[in-house]
């Protein structure tokens, strides 16, 4: 009788130990799921943390951003730290340097020659003897070369009539500065970026001739209205092409901010400013894109996409460029 309340004690035991491990697996089924949960949303919570920060992070220097948006933060700069020890100095393996070379014809000769021994004898010209030569390129003295029309006139001995010589065309002054002047001013003006003060003060220390506002503004003004054929072309080529890419970045214009629109493709790049920045400039009369149907490679901005909508751009190829 022991024997069996043994052997009954024993399976009631048994029993109770597989409901604990049914219960256990149960228990850690969903243990399981819940971690695996966790464990996506940490992800995406570390995807959108990491998004967050890059957009905090993000400045006209390392993204499409306009220097406009970056107010007044100042921006951090690594600087430069010299090299560690055991680096060598200038170029290293395997940079092609532009080592200046010796020219055969130097512009002027320079002899260098010794002129008395500590023996009193005196150097002459058959004794010398050429040991090496030494190059040192530099900048000439620059200047204004200046041409003068001496217009000359006449009067006919039958009749009386006067005569009288004509000038170049564009030689219209007493004094004046000439083309190539004007044009110099104009590249330091538009390209290189330089306010008229300085190009004024840069004129004044190479040349000596302060050039006038109203010189360097009417250069400008006149160089504009002569490159208007090749803008239509630039323009024209541009429009013809299967694949463009289009972009803006903001930029003070007189004290504001105004909107620098930009097409390009491989050969062309058509550039016009604007004071809105979407679809007030993409539609408006200064813009190609009008005109444009082919395939657009932009920021994905919405006014390009609305451009889509209202014209023959295909809408399948506006892609994140």
């Amino acid at each position: 009788m022991v024997k069996d309340l043994t052997i009954r004690v024993l399976i009631k035991r048994v029993e109770e130990l597989d409901r604990r491990v049914d219960d256990l697996e149960k228990e850690n089924k969903i243990l399981r799921h819940e971690n695996a949960i966790l464990k996506a949303d940490n992800a995406g919570l570390k995807a959108e943390v990491s998004d967050l920060r890059a957009r905090l992070e993000s400045n006209s220097h390392n993204s499409n951003k306009p220097p406009s948006s970056d107010g007044y933060k100042k921006q951090t700069i690594k600087p430069g730290l010299p090299k560690g020890k055991g680096s060598s100095q200038g170029g290293q393996q395997g940079h092609k340097g532009n080592t200046l070379q010796q020219v055969e014809s130097p512009d002027e000769i320079v002899p260098c020659v010794p002129d008395i021994c500590t023996c009193g004898h005196k150097f002459k010209k058959d004794q010398l003897i050429l040991a090496e030569k030494r190059q040192v390129f530099d900048l000439p003295q620059p200047k204004l070369e200046i041409t003068e029309y001496q217009i000359f006139k006449a009067y006919c001995p039958t009749c009386g009539k006067e005569h009288k010589g004509i000038a170049p065309e564009g030689v219209n002054a007493p004094a004046q500065y000439g083309n190539k002047v004007k044009a110099f001013a104009v590249l330091l003006n538009v390209h290189y970026k330089l306010p008229f003060k300085k190009i004024q003060l840069l004129f004044s220390d190479l040349f000596g001739y302060p050039i006038n506002e109203s010189t360097i503004s009417q250069a400008g003004e006149r160089c504009y209205e002569k490159l208007e054929e090749s803008e239509r072309i630039i323009k024209s080529k541009i429009i013809a092409e299967n694949v463009v890419h289009a972009d803006e970045t903001g930029l003070r214009t007189a004290g504001k901010l105004h909107w620098l629109h930009t097409a390009t493709t491989r050969l062309y790049t058509y550039l016009f400013v604007h004071e809105k920045r979407g679809a007030g400039a993409i539609q408006s009369n200064k813009s190609v894109l009008l005109d444009y149907i082919g395939w657009l490679v932009h920021d994905c901005r919405g006014s390009y996409f609305n451009k889509a909508d209202t014209s023959g751009l295909r809408e399948g190829t506006l892609s994140n460029a």
